[in-house]
């Protein structure tokens, strides 16, 4: 940014909105425009370290109008969207670590300051994460499948089957309570083991992983049920063998009614140091 625009954005009423920090060696430049598409994307450097920023109006980011805006769809998806532009652009520049949706400072010195103060484990996570990509990894399981699988494997629901058979009108009714408690407690236990034994093997095939929260039918609009949602950091040279085992698997599992959704590559939103 020349000094001629940057005295102009200073002037204004404004905030700095972070997207993430960055590790150059090279001159830093993006063509990106910033949040509102006007003002460009720029660095704040401390040695080799930089945070991107862009100047947002104070008027539309204060934590008034924030507390109105982010309840409205219009305005925040295509920020959201924006943000995430951001980020991918400066990706080309070299490794960023991302920071949340509507990280604000009121000041340059404050910036720097962080910068300062996280200098040393920034350049170790950003060094680290250079020739790596984030992969996300998600396990849908069909409806009733975690029940088939159960019933065809435990002998102490075959059992009770075989009681229920010849059990008289009283008893049965019982018996059917106590096998839907049993079911139950099976399933979670089989659906935990399957899910662990799947981690496992993708956890193999990557640097570092993390699990996140399982999302339920609301939020996945799927029918399926979510037994796993979790996120793999792979070196790049190796992705083709984490794609291509990740094929393999949701083939063999299939028949048990598994279905998995690869997404990525991302920043590595899942592995990110915390800003202090």
């Amino acid at each position: 940014m020349d000094s001629l625009a940057r005295r102009k954005e200073e002037r204004e009423p404004s905030l700095y909105y972070l997207y993430g920090f960055s590790l150059t060696t090279e001159p830093f430049s993006l063509q990106e425009k910033g949040m509102e598409g006007e003002n460009k994307v720029f660095p704040l450097s401390y040695h080799e370290l930089s945070a991107v920023v862009s100047c947002v109006p104070l008027a539309v980011y204060s934590e008034q109008a924030l507390d109105e805006n982010l309840k409205d769809l219009e305005w925040l998806t295509p920020r959201v969207k924006r943000h995430e532009q951001i980020i991918e652009a400066a990706l080309q520049c070299g490794p960023v670590i991302p920071v949340r949706f509507c990280t604000l400072y009121r000041s340059r010195a404050r910036i720097l300051e962080v910068l300062r103060n996280q200098d040393e484990p920034f350049r170790a996570f950003l060094s680290f994460v250079q020739d790596k990509e984030e992969w996300g990894v998600k396990i849908y399981m069909a409806a009733e499948a975690g029940k088939k699988l159960v019933r065809k494997a435990s002998p102490v629901l075959q059992a009770l089957e075989d009681r229920l058979a010849a059990a008289s009108t009283g008893e049965s009714y019982f018996l059917r309570k106590r096998r839907e408690k049993i079911l139950r407690a099976e399933v979670e236990r089989s659906i935990e083991a399957l899910t662990e034994e799947i981690y496992t093997q993708l956890s193999s095939w990557s640097v570092a992983d993390r699990r996140n929260r399982v999302l339920d039918r609301r939020v996945t609009g799927r029918a399926e049920e979510m037994i796993c949602n979790a996120a793999f950091l792979v070196d790049k040279e190796k992705v083709g063998e984490f794609v291509g085992g990740l094929d393999r698997l949701a083939a063999d599992y299939k028949s048990q009614g598994l279905f998995f959704e690869l997404s990525g590559p991302w920043p590595p939103y899942n592995f990110c140091p915390r800003i202090q």
